[in-house]
């Protein structure tokens, strides 16, 4: 989901409150790694992870969750809410999360929508590099996510442009553990 801040508080006022609703949770979803990973260093003991980051993920994972369950007919907000439940559970561990089941759904969600994306879309889609590193090496659901990229790249470099995940590498400044993950499947699929 891409939006800008200053056109979600434009509308917030005439009522579209699921954009409004997304937003705020993409916000938070934003700020969450940068605090998990800031109490992570400061933890003491291991089990401090349970009563100081957990209950954020939590709460942000019901919020997740319950805007899906809400409006679970709209495949483009199902897809989202299942991209951000992935960046959740890559973010920081979750006990005992299928990953690969998420990333199954978020799949059959995509190709619920009812307009396909072109091979520059693909290319550079968050969604589909998600499902990519989220699902088990060797399942199906990760050799979907993979193989939709990797014919963006090919068909790419047929029509001469050499290197065209240069544009994805050159666009990711930080490298927390979510894009170290993308930076290792670009390797995979450039090879």
């Amino acid at each position: 989901m891409a939006y800008h801040k200053k056109i979600i508080d434009a509308i917030h006022p005439y009522g579209d409150q699921l954009i409004c609703s997304l937003a705020n949770i993409c916000e938070s979803l934003i700020r969450f790694p940068k605090a998990a990973d800031l109490h992570i260093k400061s933890l003491s003991h291991p089990d401090d992870w349970t009563t100081q980051i957990a209950p954020q993920q939590n709460s942000l994972l019901h919020q997740i969750q319950t805007l899906r369950l809400q409006h679970g007919d709209d495949p483009y907000l199902r897809a989202s809410c299942l991209s951000m439940e992935l960046i959740l559970y890559l973010s920081c561990p979750y006990p005992g999360m299928d990953l690969t089941s998420t990333a199954g759904e978020l799949r059959d969600a995509l190709s619920a929508l009812p307009v396909r994306y072109c091979l520059f879309m693909d290319l550079v889609s968050c969604q589909l590099m998600l499902g990519a590193v989220a699902a088990n090496e060797g399942s199906e659901v990760r050799e979907w996510f993979v193989a939709r990229i990797r014919r963006a790249v090919t068909t790419l470099r047929s029509r001469g442009w050499e290197r065209p995940l240069e544009v994805l590498e050159k666009g990711f400044v930080s490298d927390n553990g979510l894009v170290a993950r993308f930076r290792e499947l670009w390797r995979e699929v450039d090879s």
